[in-house]
C-alpha cells in the first residue's frame, strides 16, 4: 500500500519512482523463544510505508522450537526515517 503522504512511491522498492532508499522486513513471530515483536508492540512511524505483507512455510528450515509458517513485514521509507525506525523497532522487540 502506498502512504497517501508519499504517493511518489511506488508499490515495492524496485519501482522507478520510489524515492525511499531505506527498505527492510520484520519477522513477526509468536516464538518466544526467538526475537519478535512484542504482543504490546505498536510502531507508528509517519513516512514508514508497509508494501508488502507475506507468509512463507519455512518448516523445511526451522528447528522443532519455531513455528513452521512465519509472517513478514517489508517495509519503505527515506533515509532520514533510519534512527527513528531503529529506536522503535529495539523498543518492540522481545
Amino acid at each position: 500500500m502506498i502512504p497517501e503522504d508519499r504517493p511518489e512511491w511506488g508499490s515495492g522498492s524496485s519501482s522507478s519512482k520510489c524515492r525511499a532508499s531505506l527498505t527492510g522486513s520484520v519477522h513477526a513471530s509468536r516464538d518466544s523463544n526467538r526475537e519478535s515483536l512484542r504482543d504490546d508492540a505498536d510502531l507508528r512511524i509517519a513516512g514508514l510505508g508497509v508494501t508488502r505483507i507475506s507468509r512463507q512455510d519455512v518448516s523445511t528450515s526451522v528447528s522443532d522450537a519455531q513455528p513452521d509458517v512465519w509472517t513478514f513485514l517489508h517495509f519503505e521509507a527515506t533515509d532520514d526515517l533510519a534512527d527513528e525506525l531503529a529506536r522503535s523497532l529495539a523498543r518492540s522487540l522481545d
